[in-house]
């Protein structure tokens, strides 16, 4: 069986609550919150501000590999 990449990661914002992650491009989270809707994120600053965090194990792995993709 093949294995799939996920294509939305778990995170929970300071005030918007829970939302998932649907993409990253130049840096840029493409986070979307049911409530709120789409918002943009600067990574790695926004879980380093602690505006952003998750429990996903496979979430930064996988923003590592797409920052790593752009260079």
């Amino acid at each position: 069986m093949e294995k799939t990449e996920k294509t939305a990661f778990a995170v929970t914002h300071r005030r918007f609550g829970p939302g998932q992650v649907l993409g990253c491009e130049r840096g840029v989270l493409q986070v979307y919150f049911d409530q709120y809707g789409m918002h943009y994120f600067r990574y790695p600053q926004a879980f380093d501000s602690g505006q952003l965090t998750t429990e996903d194990p496979d979430l930064l792995p996988w923003l590592e590999r797409q920052a790593a993709s752009e260079k």
